[in-house]
């Protein structure tokens, strides 16, 4: 991750067009989101008032959850999109088979990159631009970049912990175990919160990994990172047993086995801050004994367990 920020001439030449050539308007009033990151991006712009759909899985801010539903990325209902007359739909610039039905249908289509922090930063901008909320983007883009360099300052020259992240339940000895590769946002998340991925660039961005990596790679920390929230005690139990298994992991030695829980904790959206909050805290705690970023409400909405 080397860049932040936009150059004026990259800024000046950014251009936003639709498959069809048409360029997305300024006056765009009707809008669609095709992910949870673009509609979370959108209310944090204040066009909350201005998104008619959303997809199934977009439940942030609270509001969003009486917009009508579209379906998701796999299954988008088109009819329903057609009905609601949207003057722009927005969607990650991956989905080239559903950009081209969309253009079929005369619909305009903002695609957008998501994939990094960079890209996040800057699709927050364009957005902004296409929807008559610029000042709004420019506005959340530099508070974004003024928390990602609190945690650059605060942790420059502590050391980095080695980590692996994982997505799957480790109450479930049966069940594959899925790790956060160097090439995702995820990654990036963690090396601003002052943690060093095991996983090398060799692996794919999400990738399974078997006990016997685990065991031989042995990282200071294993976190536990799951979009459902609080463990139950039964659960944490579970897990708890799961890892008492493996007593030569220096995870498992030094009680370093976090797992923390969250609905956005795999969304790249404007909320990432607080993902890195929450790895600054477990890596560091020495360095951040108390909520850090001003007006946070990590205690509210992250919930972090030592599954010691």
């Amino acid at each position: 991750m080397k860049r932040f920020f936009f150059s004026a001439i990259s800024f000046l030449i950014l251009v936003f067009y639709s498959p069809n050539g048409a360029i997305a308007q300024a006056d765009s009033r009707r809008l669609i989101s095709m992910s949870p990151s673009i509609t979370e991006i959108l209310f944090e712009l204040g066009a909350g008032d201005q998104v008619v759909g959303v997809t199934d899985f977009c439940s942030w801010p609270e509001k969003v959850k009486a917009l009508p539903k579209i379906g998701g990325l796999i299954n988008p209902s088109f009819e329903t999109m057609v009905s609601l007359q949207p003057d722009l739909v927005i969607l990650q610039h991956d989905r080239n088979r559903l950009i081209k039905r969309l253009d079929a249908l005369h619909l305009k289509t903002l695609p957008v990159n998501l994939e990094k922090l960079e890209d996040i930063l800057d699709s927050i901008l364009i957005i902004g631009r296409a929807i008559g909320k610029e000042d709004r983007a420019v506005q959340l883009r530099e508070k974004l970049i003024k928390r990602i360099t609190f945690f650059k300052i605060k942790l420059k020259g502590a050391p980095k912990k080695t980590t692996l992240i994982l997505l799957g339940d480790s109450s479930n000895p049966y069940r594959d175990l899925y790790a956060v590769g160097k090439s995702t946002f995820l990654d990036q998340l963690l090396s601003l919160g002052g943690g060093e991925n095991i996983l090398d660039d060799s692996w794919s961005d999400y990738p399974r990994v078997s006990k016997e990596f685990i065991l031989s790679s042995s990282p200071q920390f294993i976190i536990e990172a799951n979009p459902h929230g609080k463990l139950s005690p039964s659960q944490k139990d579970k897990r708890s047993s799961f890892w008492d298994q493996f007593q030569t992991l220096q995870a498992v030695k030094e009680r370093n086995i976090h797992y923390i829980g969250a609905e956005f904790i795999l969304i790249p959206g404007p909320r990432f801050f607080k993902i890195v909050e929450a790895f600054a805290q477990v890596l560091h705690p020495e360095l951040f004994e108390s909520s850090m970023v001003e007006g946070s409400e990590l205690s509210k909405i992250l919930v972090h367990d030592t599954l010691y």
